[in-house]
């Protein structure tokens, strides 16, 4: 499957979803300039996946230097696509998550 990992992801109300970090003075997390993009929650799942030995490391570390290194668009199996949203699924939220697996494999609607 094909689809393009620089997509933007966006709030339910249609806002841009930025990143957010602590304040250095409060501690409370405010938003910064960085829109969260599907090409960091990918590569960052990816990363972040519990793998059972150091094979599956590797190959998942291989897939994150892939996906980090192409332009827009990028192919996957189905396998990897099982993989990356599972990764995803492990280490975000729902808004995250369900607007990822859209953008990797959109619904087409029934003709």
């Amino acid at each position: 499957m094909k689809f393009n990992i620089n997509q933007k992801l966006a709030k339910l109300t249609g806002e841009p979803l930025m990143w957010q970090e602590p304040n250095k003075l409060t501690g409370l997390m405010e938003d910064t300039t960085n829109q969260v993009e599907l090409r960091e929650v990918i590569v960052n799942s990816v990363l972040a996946k519990e793998a059972k030995d150091g094979k599956e490391k590797l190959a998942n570390y291989d897939l994150a230097q892939r996906l980090q290194k192409v332009e827009s668009d990028v192919e996957i199996t189905s396998d990897e696509a099982v993989l990356i949203k599972s990764a995803i699924e492990k280490n975000y939220g729902t808004l995250i998550y369900g607007q990822a697996c859209r953008m990797i494999e959109p619904i087409t609607p029934e003709k």
